[in-house]
């Protein structure tokens, strides 16, 4: 049976380096020679894809491989040369288990390897038998979700600064010339400002900008007043944007 250890060895058996430090080693590409940082070996029982100074792939002799970036998976690079590797020394007919790439899950990007049991979440060192499984226990994906404590804390902070019970008024009366604040500050100005400080913020969920048609069919730029009910929802977006926790999951496989 073909495997993509043999076909590494029929690869090098062609387009081997003859001399100079990289001897008996060959290009991955065999088109591409002086790509010699991207290269091919075998070493006993196992032939390696590797990138630099790091063997990202080791193709075993009975099928399996097993996949380590030396934590360099985040970098594309690195997973266009794991899948191009994989992908150009597979047996033909099949399946391209190994390949690696990121997807959202559960409100987080997660590198997953795909296996024959589906994607799961990618770990350096990550192995998979000549079928395509997993060897060894996989690991769960990970979720973001709002931290609850945090943002009720966050609500009573509001409440005995003074800010929920004022919030109507301030909204009725603040004007838009006070319009003009960075956003990313907006739980510090809520819970450590001032009224004045208040007003500001207000002034930005307040009054935003949108575009309208006129009756010759040109659009343009309108401000647009919103509601106490719609501005207070807008703030608090933003407030809570980072009142989160990573957390794990009982979910192995997607």
């Amino acid at each position: 049976m073909t495997t993509s250890f043999g076909n590494i060895r029929l690869h090098i058996s062609r387009h081997a380096y003859t001399r100079g430090n990289f001897k008996g080693e060959a290009p991955a590409d065999g088109n591409k020679r002086k790509r010699n940082y991207e290269r091919v070996r075998i070493v006993g029982t196992t032939a390696y894809a590797r990138k630099y100074s790091t063997d990202v792939l080791a193709f075993h002799e009975d099928g399996s491989i097993t996949i380590d970036a030396n934590s360099w998976m985040d970098r594309p690079t690195t997973r266009q040369f794991v899948n191009d590797n994989i992908r150009r020394f597979a047996p033909a007919g099949c399946p391209l288990y190994g390949q690696v790439t990121s997807i959202r899950k559960f409100n987080l990007s997660t590198l997953v390897v795909s296996t024959a049991a589906g994607w799961t979440p990618y770990y350096d060192g990550v192995t998979l038998d000549p079928a395509g499984h997993l060897v060894g226990e996989p690991h769960a994906f990970k979720a973001k979700r709002v931290d609850t404590d945090e943002t009720r804390a966050f609500a009573q902070a509001l409440k005995d600064n003074g800010f929920t019970a004022v919030f109507p008024l301030l909204h009725s009366t603040v004007e838009m010339e006070r319009y003009g604040f960075y956003k990313g500050h907006v739980r510090e100005q809520l819970v450590e400002g001032t009224p004045e400080d208040w007003a500001n913020v207000i002034g930005v969920y307040k009054f935003t900008q949108g575009w309208r048609r006129d009756e010759t069919g040109t659009y343009k730029r309108v401000y647009v007043t919103r509601t106490p009910k719609e501005t207070w929802a807008a703030m608090m977006t933003d407030a809570k944007a980072r009142m989160t926790m990573i957390v794990p999951t009982d979910t192995f496989y997607v």
